[in-house]
């Protein structure tokens, strides 16, 4: 009865295996959300049901992916294009000969938005109402690859730089970060 039992196991596990390799070599999503924006978006970060959607153009979307609302917007949060050398050559590094320009990086926890553009340093958001509120401007003059907003309204920001560094601010009200790596 123990084999029946594991055979049967094993033979589910296979199946589901072979479902899951199926669906990404017909690129099938289990579901999707139509969310219309007017731009395209480059880096996501999800908070179930919340998608933060940084865009192309340096835009800022906060959109409910249960229902596909948009429910707030920054179309300037950030410039789409930094035409410096040192720029051109980070993403180059990163993205190759193509970039298709706009944010950089987002992270979302709840109302909390943080993003970062080209322009380096990192910009933080609440959600109020129907707008996208600015909080705090974050310059470091490093260009960010990511960004992690923990659980908690009021925990800290975790940012890693280009240039290698590990940051951390554990309140937002404009202190210094604290240099981790």
């Amino acid at each position: 009865a123990q084999l029946a039992l594991f055979a049967s196991l094993r033979a589910r596990s296979l199946e589901i295996e072979r479902e899951v390799a199926e669906r990404w070599r017909e690129a099938a999503p289990v579901s999707s959300v139509p969310v219309a924006l007017n731009d395209w978006i480059r880096r996501v970060a999800l908070d179930w049901p919340l998608a933060a959607c940084g865009t192309a153009r340096g835009g800022l979307v906060l959109a409910d992916l249960s229902s596909g609302d948009m429910l707030a917007c920054a179309q300037d949060a950030h410039p789409s294009v930094v035409d410096t050398p040192e720029v051109r050559s980070a993403m180059r590094e990163l993205h190759g000969e193509y970039d298709g320009n706009g944010v950089l990086s987002v992270a979302l926890c709840g109302s909390r938005v943080a993003s970062a553009g080209r322009e380096g340093g990192v910009r933080l958001w609440r959600l109020d109402g129907d707008e996208l509120v600015p909080t705090a401007e974050l310059k470091v003059g490093a260009l960010a690859s990511s960004l992690l907003l923990p659980a908690g309204e009021e925990g800290p920001l975790w940012a890693s730089f280009l240039d290698g560094s590990l940051c951390r601010w554990s309140s937002l009200g404009g202190e210094e970060p604290s240099l981790v790596v």
